[in-house]
């Protein structure tokens, strides 16, 4: 889980630059603002990417408990039965006209 390793290595990173205006206090201008905002907004898209791994591997490893992990591998020849992808592309509309 290498995002998990990077994520605290950005996480310690940022604290550590901040605790240096520990007792001075920091102002920052619009572009600096917006580096941390943007650094905050790869912080979550990580972490909401490791959620998703841990629940991901909770599930199977529940359903392997229960008993009813379906190995796609073991169907018989001509199943109707098919595995879906992983995640599905985003397909809302943009914006124009669909008309």
């Amino acid at each position: 889980m290498r995002d998990l390793e990077y994520l605290s290595d950005q996480l310690i990173a940022t604290r550590n630059r901040l605790a240096e205006f520990r007792h001075g206090g920091i102002f920052l201008n619009d572009e600096e603002l917006e580096g941390f905002i943007k650094r905050f907004d790869r912080f979550t898209e990580i972490a909401r990417k490791l959620e998703a791994e841990i629940s991901r591997r909770e599930w199977n490893d529940r359903a392997a408990r229960d008993g009813k992990v379906l190995d796609i591998d073991e169907l018989p020849i001509g199943s109707n039965v098919v595995a879906f992808p992983g995640r599905a592309p985003d397909h809302r509309p943009t914006g124009g006209n669909a008309a």
